[in-house]
Parts: C-alpha cells; structure tokens; sequence
C-alpha cells in the first residue's frame, strides 16, 4: 500500500476514534445524548471508510481509483444521498455489518429530526452498534495489511 492511501486510511480511523471518544465523553456527560447517537454515527462512518477506500471502479475507459464517496458519486449515477450510497458501499465491502450500519444512519437522522431520541437507553444502544461496527472494520484492516 502506497504512502498516500496509508495515510488516507489512517486519517479515516484517527477521526473515528476521535469521534468515538467524544461519543464516549458526551454519554457520561448525561446531557447531550442526541449528540451521543451523532458522534456513534459519524464514527462509524470513518471506520467502514477505512475499509471501503480506495475502491477500484470499472469504466469504459478502464480501472478508476476512488478515494471517497463523494468520489465515487461523480463516477456513478445515483439518484440517492451520499449517506445513502455508503450505506450501499457498506454492504457490498463490509459484509455482515450492513444492517448495523443502516440502524446507525437512521438513529442519527431520528435525533437530529424527531422528538423523544434523547435518552440513555437510545444513545447506549447506538453506541453498541458503533462497537459492532468498530470491531468488524478493524478485523478487516487488519487482514488488508496481511
């Protein structure tokens, strides 16, 4: 793996852990557990990137080398969100956390948008989803480097 992409990935789990702590600091905090779910998400979000970039796509023109999924969204056409084309990313490339994911994304937009998202048991569940999702992507990176 070349410099570049090792750093790439890297920034990818540093921001993960970095949200994945302040995940943890805002859950003891009691306060802020809208915030909780956010931080879960956006983790997460960093950890299946780790995995999932770069992603080779197959053109006309040839093999494509894509970095992120706003990269990837240029190259292939789609009438969903970036979150939403992810989440399809996750369960091609991170098998068997899919539904995790998506219960992640969803908690994430629920309490940001809805009322009643805003207690303990909601935020600890969102953080044993991150856990799952956290757990798998780094058994994944770990096989990349073997």
């Amino acid at each position: 793996m070349n410099q570049h992409l090792k750093n790439r990935q890297q920034w990818h789990l540093n921001q993960a852990i970095h949200n994945e702590a302040a995940c943890n600091f805002l859950h003891h905090d009691s306060q802020f557990f809208d915030w909780v779910v956010n931080t879960a998400f956006y983790s997460a979000l960093h950890y299946v990137s780790s995995v999932i970039f770069p992603l080779e796509i197959r053109e006309e023109k040839g093999l494509h080398t894509v970095y992120t999924v706003e990269e990837y969204c240029e190259i292939v056409p789609t009438h969903n969100n970036k979150h939403r084309v992810l989440s399809e990313l996750v369960y091609e490339h991170c098998k068997g956390i899919g539904k995790t994911y998506d219960r992640l994304l969803d908690m994430s937009f629920k309490s940001r948008y809805e009322f009643g998202c805003h207690d303990s048991s909601y935020s600890t569940t969102a953080r044993r989803y991150l856990q799952q999702v956290q757990q798998h992507c780094h058994s994944q990176n770990v096989a990349k480097r073997a």
